[in-house]
């Protein structure tokens, strides 16, 4: 590696940046690279939600239309001449794929896959992965659903009956959990505590559950499951309350759940918090 004519550099790519698990990652391990004296840049969108963040590294713009980035991320990738392309959507692997491919010299391309699904096409379940130079999955499970497929007839989501496997080589597959920064995720002291509990309108006594995730359809992260919960709880624990935190297009149904299980005064959306 020290022979070669590429920077010493990482180009993360992520044409959303719109919040929740993967985007925060990606963000969380640039700066965490960063930190570890890596020189570490990021392509993507320059008015998503957490653009702001992704500028306190180094972030290139990148257009909304997908040939367009292939384009834009080529000259990019001409310039800055990055030793590894790191792509984390399954929207953004293609663009990676494609736009290294016309380049000389050409950066490693790793993509992470966060997400326990196959793709649609069988040209990208067949040479996608194939054409990588790593895959990152986030657990042994998605690493599974690449490498094997999984079947799933009961699943509310259609897509999950029958996950096809994909052509990839096992030695590039590697699985790397999703880390916690136990500077965020640690005890706080009760004054902490005392002004989270006034913001979020809780009284001294209430004990309250929460849960914490997108919930866009068909079935979120499992927030249906968790008001349902809630009703049996509240039969037993009456000071219990129930807080949902995030966003997504399942917001309807969940208030006409909170309202037909009877927790309109037990249980709310929070929004993204």
């Amino acid at each position: 590696m020290s022979s070669s004519p590429l920077v010493a550099r990482v180009l993360q790519l992520n044409s959303r940046l719109r919040g929740g698990g993967t985007d925060n990652q990606c963000l969380a391990l640039s700066q965490g690279l960063a930190k570890r004296g890596w020189s570490v840049e990021i392509a993507g969108p320059a008015d998503a939600p957490l653009s702001p963040e992704a500028a306190k590294l180094k972030l290139h713009k990148l257009p909304h239309i997908r040939p367009l980035q292939i384009l834009s991320l080529t000259r990019l990738l001409r310039v800055i001449r990055p030793r590894i392309l790191h792509a984390h959507h399954g929207d953004d692997y293609w663009t990676a794929l494609l736009a290294s491919r016309l380049v000389q010299p050409r950066p490693l391309v790793i993509f992470t896959r966060h997400l326990a699904k196959s793709p649609r096409s069988p040209l990208s379940r067949n040479h996608l992965f194939s054409n990588a130079d790593a895959v990152i999955a986030v657990s042994a499970f998605v690493a599974q659903v690449l490498r094997q497929g999984h079947n799933d007839p009961a699943s509310p989501v259609a897509e999950r009956h029958h996950r096809h496997p994909c052509r990839i080589d096992p030695k590039k597959l590697h699985v790397i959990h999703t880390g916690i920064d136990t500077t965020l995720f640690q005890p706080k002291d009760a004054s902490f505590t005392t002004a989270a509990r006034r913001k979020l309108g809780l009284k001294d006594k209430e004990i309250a559950f929460g849960v914490v995730g997108g919930f866009d359809l068909p079935v979120g992260k499992g927030q249906r499951v968790f008001l349902r919960a809630a009703k049996e709880v509240m039969t037993r624990l009456p000071q219990a309350r129930f807080l949902l935190a995030g966003r997504g297009s399942m917001d309807s149904a969940l208030q006409e759940d909170i309202q037909h299980l009877g927790l309109s005064d037990r249980a709310r959306l929070i929004g993204q918090q």
